[in-house]
C-alpha cells in the first residue's frame, strides 16, 4: 500500500540551528500536531538528521532527512 500522509511539515530547525526544541521535544511535538510525515531544515548543520533516525520508533512520524 502506498503511504499517503495527510499532514506534513518540511521545514522546521531544532536546537542544532536556529530553533528551540531538541529533537526529542520535536518528535512530541509532531506527534501531539498529527504530523506524519517531516524534515528538518536546520542551517549550516545535518546533526539533526543524523540524530532523527535513531529516536524514531515504529510508529512515529516518518522522516525525510
Amino acid at each position: 500500500m502506498l503511504f499517503r500522509p495527510e499532514k506534513i511539515d518540511l521545514h522546521m530547525h531544532t536546537c542544532f540551528s536556529d530553533g528551540t526544541d531538541t529533537p526529542e521535544e520535536l518528535i512530541e511535538k509532531l506527534e501531539d500536531a498529527g504530523i506524519e510525515l517531516f524534515s528538518v531544515t536546520d542551517h549550516d548543520t545535518v546533526r539533526g538528521a543524523e540524530v532523527f533516525p535513531a529516536l524514531l520508533k515504529e510508529d512515529s512520524p516518518h522522516f525525510i532527512s
